[in-house]
């Protein structure tokens, strides 16, 4: 059951977003908002570690730096630089995050990959879906960052799409490689999960596809931990997603209040601190993580 939601938070978006951009104001519009709302909402469910006294007690609390300390510090930062810098400052933070919010994507790729064929990634396997994940770094900027970015930076973004481009093609041609000396065919999908970024300028196909599948994908995965522990562990796992998926989506629509703005940056800053913590979270060679995490998905 794990591996069919899988497979259907991975498909479901790269089919439905390319559709969608044919009709975008049809029926589908409810089902476009419903995945843009858990795309935001996955973010929120990693507050389900803190929740969990198992993972407080053997990891956050020996780890507090990365998920409390720091957590709080991109916070602030964060919601400094959007209420009380310069406007250039606030430009540079999102092209920053942009950037590294992609690289999160393909991180996250090895891992689904890892639980898809229930064993540790090969060495070409690996660098496979590293290098479909630098692809999908370098053309991050051109398709999301392009229209606030400073003039003087569209020519080296636009060098680094189509270096991104090449590397998209050495993805294809290296997993077609690894996958006629016997690795899963899954793997062609984990290497170009960002291939839509090279076809085309709507955003619903060149983002959304990659973006919503992602996490739609931590959202099978943190809500599989949940049920791990329980069922009744599913009523905090839901609040956290419901409730706290709704104050990150809201922040998109941030009105000019200092405060309100300040507000809309921490969430930002909390959203870059969720790349932080899963980074440490679903680090499954380190002892106590495997433990927790396998204990629970197996």
């Amino acid at each position: 059951m794990f591996k069919i939601c899988l497979a259907v938070a991975t498909f479901l978006p790269f089919i439905f977003f390319p559709l969608y951009s044919q009709f975008p104001h049809s029926p589908l519009t409810s089902i476009n908002v419903a995945f843009l709302f858990l795309g935001t909402a996955h973010v929120a469910t990693t507050g389900y570690f803190y929740w969990c006294r198992e993972f407080r007690e053997n990891i956050i609390v020996k780890n507090k730096m990365r998920y409390i300390f720091l957590p709080i510090l991109l916070f602030l930062i964060a919601g400094f630089i959007y209420a009380y810098s310069p406007d250039f400052l606030k430009i540079y933070l999102l092209l920053f995050y942009w950037v590294w919010q992609s690289y999160h994507y393909g991180r996250q790729n090895i891992g689904v990959y890892s639980f898809w064929v229930k064993r540790p990634l090969k060495k070409l396997e690996r660098q496979c879906i590293t290098i479909g994940t630098l692809a999908g770094t370098f053309a991050a900027l051109k398709i999301t960052g392009y229209a606030i970015a400073p003039i003087f930076l569209h020519q080296l973004i636009d060098m680094m799409y189509h270096f991104g481009l090449f590397l998209a093609v050495s993805a294809f041609f290296l997993s077609a490689w690894t996958i006629f000396k016997g690795a899963n065919p899954f793997l062609f999908v984990m290497s170009l999960f960002f291939v839509p970024a090279f076809l085309s300028n709507n955003i619903a196909i060149s983002f959304f596809t990659y973006a919503i599948a992602h996490g739609l994908q931590y959202i099978v995965f943190m809500g599989a931990i949940a049920l791990g522990d329980s069922k009744k562990a599913l009523i905090p796992f839901s609040i956290y997603m419901i409730l706290g998926g709704g104050i990150l989506y809201s922040s998109q629509w941030a009105g000019d209040s200092v405060w309100i703005q300040f507000f809309a940056g921490g969430v930002l800053g909390l959203t870059m601190a969720h790349f932080v913590v899963d980074a440490h979270a679903w680090r499954l060679s380190m002892p106590v993580q495997r433990e927790f995490v396998l204990k629970r998905l197996t």
